[in-house]
């Protein structure tokens, strides 16, 4: 009896895997100061908050610390957190909720990098 609890604790791990929700990406830009470029991205976010980017480049992000949600002027909520990317990289993410709308807004700043990127997403049905 002991070993078969042995062989599912070793086991349960191949059991166990984080739920995603899926999103397309319809516009993405690399700065405030540019416009919006139409684009057709595929974004997972799981509930362990790792952000997947399908594009030319895959792209993996990884939550490390979550800095809380914040609410705008406008009553849009901002959830906040820092992560790093497949290549060691630390970034900050905000997922912006829009009160009036169904699209959010994934942005991600590599400070190290000076770059800003921004997605319009919307849920992919």
């Amino acid at each position: 009896m002991k070993k078969i609890l042995i062989l599912l604790l070793l086991m349960a791990p191949l059991f166990a895997y984080a739920q995603k929700t899926w999103f397309i990406a319809d516009a993405v830009r690399f700065n405030t100061k540019e416009e919006w470029k139409k684009c057709d991205i595929r974004v997972s976010i799981g509930d362990d908050w790792k952000i997947n980017i399908y594009a030319k480049t895959n792209h993996t992000i990884r939550k490390i610390k979550d800095l809380g949600d914040m609410k705008d002027d406008d009553e849009n909520v901002h959830a906040l957190w820092s992560g790093v990317d497949q290549d060691g990289l630390e970034c900050l993410l905000s997922l912006t909720f829009f009160k009036d709308s169904p699209y959010m807004r994934l942005t991600i700043n590599f400070e190290e990098k000076g770059l800003n990127i921004f997605y319009m997403l919307r849920p992919d049905e």
